[in-house]
């Protein structure tokens, strides 16, 4: 059976031709391109050839998620190329400072504001400091800061024999650093013309060296 013909005016148009025209005209304009998302790609090509929409936010760079490791080094030299400033701001200052995410500069602040080895730090000025002084203040200062740490630890001192080893020798040690050798230092200062003055040091530099020969061979129970 032969379509029906609209005559209008001076022209004449077949209904069949028009529904397929119209037809194909639909197709055409609601097919959507198959477009390659960001968490797709795989390769540097693939993300170079990504619509500026899917690289880019606010004309920021997206990194893409799943580059392997070779690949990823590509990615890093083409955005010092083509994204010169942002690399400078997103990448090199953060790893100079260490900081790759919020959770890590929050970290950064907080040791800013509350060093959490501050007074071991205290013990190296800016100022000239003996370095045979150094080497007692510093280390003393760590068996002070770990006795305190360790009272308050979750670790069982009384656990093994060890540990009950490590432990009574830094009660002791703490007890003589913090009032044994500054009794003998007090009195080798008030006392100089004593007779005993050589004896009072000699007692005090063996208890010293006895301190600190024991940290390093306790060095390994340092931690919480």
């Amino acid at each position: 059976m032969e379509s029906p013909s609209h005559v209008g005016g001076s022209k004449t148009f077949r209904l069949d031709t028009l529904e397929e025209t119209d037809e194909a005209r639909r197709d055409q304009t609601f097919s959507i391109p198959n477009v390659m998302k960001l968490s797709e790609v795989k390769t540097m090509e693939e993300y170079k050839n990504l619509p500026k929409s899917e690289r880019e936010s606010f004309g920021f760079y997206k990194d893409p998620p799943n580059l392997d490791f070779w690949e990823y080094l590509d990615f890093c030299d083409f955005m010092v190329k083509k994204y010169p400033i942002q690399d400078f701001f997103r990448n090199r200052i953060p790893y100079y400072f260490r900081i790759r995410t919020l959770r890590s500069l929050w970290h950064r602040l907080q040791n800013l504001i509350d060093n959490p080895h501050g007074d071991i730090r205290r013990q190296i000025p800016r100022q000239w400091k003996d370095l045979t002084a150094t080497i007692e203040d510093v280390n003393f200062e760590i068996i002070k800061a770990f006795h305190h740490e360790a009272k308050n630890s979750c670790i069982d001192w009384a656990s093994d024999p060890n540990h009950v080893e490590f432990y009574d020798w830094l009660q002791d040690s703490f007890l003589k650093i913090m009032v044994e050798i500054p009794a003998i230092e007090e009195n080798l200062y008030r006392n100089p013309q004593s007779p005993d003055y050589w004896a009072w040091n000699k007692e005090l530099e063996e208890m010293k060296t006895k301190i600190l020969t024991k940290m390093v061979e306790y060095r390994g129970y340092f931690w919480t």
